[in-house]
This record gives structure tokens, C-alpha cells and sequence, in this order.
């Protein structure tokens, strides 16, 4: 079983009886947060903001991790990029989550026809959409 939830939907407290009840081990577990500030409603994000909210979705979910935590939508700057990012590995390193995920391309034809045709296992973490 999968479940995809997303850091500010709160529904980590509904889910965590399903994630019990398949067993932990049994549920692939998939959250994320929206960097914020540039092109979406949500307050900028930062390191000590994201470390907060993880440990919070976590909480909610009643796991000691997730199998994959994603970064979502750009930051107002690359440097606040970094920050969470570090913030996100500092999160993987302590085993609160499995696999990292950057999904922050910017709008527009160009980069939105290469993120629909590119599979994401195939930009290995580049740098293609930020």
C-alpha cells in the first residue's frame, strides 16, 4: 500500500490508524512541503521551518519516517533552496526519511514539456528545474 499526503493537508492524524493497521513495514509512505514565497499562496519556507514541519508530519503520521519526503515549488532564492535541502538531508541522515525528492520546476513551456516527458528517475537529481 502507498499513501501520498502532503506537510499542511493534516490529515496525518486520520492516517496514521490505516499506516498502523497495514503495518508500518507494509505502507509506502510519501510527504512533502511547498518551499514557498515565489509562485504559490504559502509563506516562505527555511531550514529550521522545514526540520519543524518533518518532525510535525511525523508526528501526525505516527512513523519515525517517511519513505519519501519531497521539496515542492521554488524558494525565493537558491540559497534558501540549499537550506532546505540540507535541512531535508540532515532529515534522511537522523532516518526520518528514506529517499529525497526535488520537485521545484519553474513555470513555463520549456520546463514544464521536459518535466512531463523526462521520467523522474532519469534527471538523478539534477539541476534541470531550478
Amino acid at each position: 500500500a502507498a499513501i501520498q499526503t502532503f506537510l499542511g493537508y493534516g490529515n496525518g492524524p486520520k492516517l496514521a490508524p490505516e499506516i498502523a493497521a497495514a503495518g508500518r513495514e507494509n505502507v509506502f509512505v510519501s510527504t512533502g512541503f511547498y518551499c514557498g514565497g515565489i509562485d504559490n499562496p504559502h509563506p516562505p519556507m527555511n531550514a529550521s521551518a522545514a526540520s519543524a514541519l518533518i518532525d510535525k508530519e511525523l508526528a501526525e503520521l505516527e512513523t519515525p519516517y517517511a519513505d519519501l519526503l519531497m521539496m515542492h515549488h521554488r524558494c525565493q532564492t537558491d540559497e534558501l533552496i540549499q537550506q532546505i535541502w540540507s535541512a531535508m538531508e540532515a532529515a534522511k541522515a537522523a532516518g526520518k526519511a528514506r529517499h529525497l525528492v526535488r520537485q521545484i520546476c519553474s513555470v513555463g513551456p520549456t520546463t514544464n514539456a521536459i518535466h512531463k516527458s523526462v521520467n523522474r528517475e532519469q534527471l538523478g537529481g539534477s539541476r534541470l528545474c531550478w
